[in-house]
């Protein structure tokens, strides 16, 4: 005897918790190491969030993301979510500065210390390839930082 499969609306409302309209609805089912949950239409895995845009809006345009407003991925409500390009959504994580920055991105060669320390030094007429062999870095890591292309949230 083969078993019906549920719904996958019913899946979703199973594993939301809604605690007040206006605050995160929280997805309670399986949510995967970053946080987002996921369900599975019978087919294929599903995030949840995109699931609950799809419940309550309809279809996902083509090349759009769900993004948060609450920049919580556990949460399904609605009313926290909307549709953006991938450079919208991008924008919208270093405009709240979710994004890894300065020396929390494991690829920084320098640190915050470091990047103001040499622009303080460069004020004094040090040349960009002195300080790059200083802090053993590029000339050009030197001069992004001293243009402040990069490191802008250093002062």
């Amino acid at each position: 005897m083969s078993r019906k499969a549920v719904p996958v609306e019913i899946k979703f409302w199973k594993h939301t918790k809604i605690k007040n309209y206006n605050e995160c609805w929280e997805w309670v089912g399986h949510k995967r190491a970053d946080g987002y949950g996921t369900v599975c239409d019978g087919k294929k895995s599903i995030r949840a969030h995109r699931l609950s845009y799809i419940i309550h809006f309809g279809s996902i345009p083509d090349n759009y993301e769900i993004c948060h407003h609450c920049d919580n991925p556990g949460c399904v409500n609605p009313n926290h979510l909307f549709a953006g390009t991938r450079l919208e959504n991008e924008h919208d994580k270093i405009r709240k500065k979710r994004h890894t920055f300065g020396s929390k991105n494991n690829k920084a060669k320098l640190t915050e210390q470091s990047v103001a320390e040499i622009r303080e030094i460069a004020k004094t007429g040090i040349r960009a390839g002195e300080l790059a062999t200083r802090y053993s870095v590029t000339k050009n890591t030197i001069f992004r930082a001293l243009h402040r292309w990069t490191w802008k949230e250093v002062l």
